[in-house]
């Protein structure tokens, strides 16, 4: 859900070839069809389960690289400065906002982890919250 309670924010994905996917965050209004695109971009990685920041400035999101050779990891999407930031290196998928928007709660991939992790929204300060 949106912080406005209104719409709905979701990811959607393209193939645009050459094993590139068009990624594009759209939020849809309930109840209408309307839809409005808040950032678009293209990778080479699989992207999903998205959360938007309780602030509408940034969204949190899961890269897994397409290969299968590494973990999937966090990153973090600023709206407004159309920038994207890796926020972990050892595995981390599911991210979600806390209700401030100071802080990602996200599950990490890391093998034999599985436990759920708090972290800054910079991605510093990483903690563990559950054991595995």
């Amino acid at each position: 859900w949106h912080p406005n309670g209104t719409q709905i924010v979701f990811l959607n994905s393209t193939s645009a070839g050459g094993g590139r996917w068009s990624y594009g965050f759209e939020a849809i209004t309930v109840g209408t069809s309307q839809i409005s695109i808040y950032f678009s971009f293209n990778s080479s990685t699989d992207c999903g389960f998205s959360s938007i920041s309780p602030t509408e400035q940034e969204i949190v999101f899961s890269s897994k690289p397409l290969n299968a050779s590494g973990y999937t990891q966090v990153v973090r999407l600023n709206i407004t400065q159309s920038s994207l930031v890796q926020l972990t290196l050892d595995g981390g998928d599911y991210p979600a906002w806390n209700r401030d928007g100071s802080q990602i709660v996200y599950t990490r991939t890391t093998k034999g982890d599985g436990g759920l992790w708090i972290m800054n929204k910079d991605g510093s300060g990483k903690r563990r919250l559950t054991q595995p």
